[in-house]
């Protein structure tokens, strides 16, 4: 090894392994471009099939959490298994399962769920129409 080769591992730093390692936020940062790339991959025409897929399901008189849970399972089968909208849907799904509506559910994603579709599942919630 030469001196130029020597002087320049000594004075190479350790590379950060762990996110508790990255002090200037690095991590944090690379994490919210990984989320918001999921997000991305999900496609609208994919989220209006579901939705429809869900209002067939409650038309035919299966209640919201089963229709959920078969959603997740047809979207994690269809697609790869780390569908990043059967993802969401599962967190959905166990939202509505502790209580929630399934408005208030869909809200936590913003990236995937517009304001106008949750206003207007909360609609169909408040009427009694949510598989119209």
């Amino acid at each position: 090894m030469s001196v130029v080769e020597s002087n320049l591992l000594s004075e190479k730093k350790p590379v950060p392994t762990h996110q508790a390692d990255d002090i200037d936020g690095r991590a944090d940062t690379q994490q919210k471009t990984y989320e918001r790339d999921i997000f991305r991959r999900i496609r609208t025409r994919d989220v209006c099939q579901t939705a429809r897929q869900l209002a067939t399901l409650l038309r035919a008189g299966m209640p919201l959490v089963p229709a959920l849970s078969a959603l997740v399972e047809q979207l994690r089968g269809v697609r790869a298994k780390d569908s990043p909208l059967a993802e969401i849907m599962e967190q959905v799904a166990n939202d509505v399962n502790s209580g929630s509506t399934l408005a208030d559910a869909l809200s936590k994603h913003p990236n995937v769920f517009s304001s106008l579709f949750v206003n207007m599942v909360a609609a169909g919630e408040t009427s009694g129409t949510l598989e119209e």
